[in-house]
């Protein structure tokens, strides 16, 4: 993992490329800043006002995502196994 791979997240469409990339999150009076990539071209700061969030933590709040983070662990040992054994 590289360093600028290490201090961000990709978020990628279905063809593998990624979309955006968020480099940092912090807040800003009341309000989520996050700044990073648009289509790994032009930097952006985009902000989320509070509704926003307590949209995005109702979108989070469901059976599906909430396996996906416990199972994380898993997958993520899964991945470390595989490309160990592919070196």
């Amino acid at each position: 993992m590289s360093e600028s791979e290490a201090k961000g997240a990709d978020i990628y469409s279905e063809e593998g490329r990624v979309v955006v990339s968020i480099t940092s999150m912090r807040r800003e009076g009341d309000r989520i800043c996050m700044e990073g990539n648009l289509m790994g071209s032009w930097e952006a700061k985009m902000y989320m006002p509070p509704e926003m969030a307590v949209k995005m933590g109702r979108l989070m709040l469901n059976r599906s995502f909430i396996g996906f983070i416990l199972s994380l662990p898993c997958i993520l040992l899964r991945r470390r196994k595989r490309s160990s054994g592919s070196e």
